[in-house]
């Protein structure tokens, strides 16, 4: 398998190049006991609003980790405030992710215009072009405490028609090592978020 970097923008469903999108900042309470890494997928959660750890994290939207099998994905997080517990003055630039059990401020990208590079999760996964249009489901381990960068990838064996998977297959893309797209296992392909703040659709029987 191509090493796992999470999702990662390249582009709009338009054909242009990625340059930013809608980020919002959201709030993750340290009540939440998952590790958040960059390039994760996440969802929006009820929250009361009501200020913790020194910060008044009212009017954020609050998530949490995408777990594989809720079919909705929000959004993809894009970076994590360096500040211990939401706390002023506890800045800690070394960070890259968000611990578990911390308080923290988490920027979002929620656009579902934005094409995401993902790897797949196995070399029995099948790279052919029957599968643009399938919808599928991630697979999410925790990630890297040193890159920051989150270790979720698609899991094969869930492409499907199913609408309320959370991602839809919209290009192959290449492998990294080498820039060549293999027949099988270790490569990218190119999803688009099909649940959450975009409408579900059912996926294509062309695979």
């Amino acid at each position: 398998m191509t090493t796992a970097f999470g999702l990662r923008p390249v582009k709009n469903r338009h054909g242009a190049p990625y340059t930013g999108g809608n980020i919002v900042r959201c709030y993750v309470p340290s009540s939440d006991s998952n590790a958040i890494y960059i390039g994760d997928a996440v969802e929006l959660v009820a929250m009361s609003g009501a200020s913790a750890s020194g910060a008044n994290p009212e009017g954020r939207p609050t998530i949490k980790r995408y777990v594989n099998g809720d079919s909705v994905c929000d959004g993809v997080v894009m970076s994590v405030e360096p500040v211990l517990g939401i706390v002023p003055g506890t800045e800690n630039l070394t960070r890259l992710h968000r611990p578990a059990s911390t308080a923290a401020f988490i920027n979002v990208l929620m656009d579902p215009s934005v094409v995401f590079d993902v790897a797949v999760d196995s070399s029995g996964f099948s790279a052919t072009t029957g599968l643009i249009g399938a919808n599928v489901d991630l697979t999410m381990t925790a990630g890297s405490t040193v890159t920051g960068l989150s270790a979720a990838v698609v899991a094969h064996t869930s492409a499907a028609t199913t609408a309320t998977l959370p991602f839809k297959i919209v290009d192959l893309g290449q492998d990294i090592v080498g820039n060549t797209l293999p027949t099988t296992g270790g490569s990218i392909i190119r999803v688009i978020m099909n649940t959450g703040i975009d409408n579900s659709q059912t996926g294509s029987t062309s695979f």
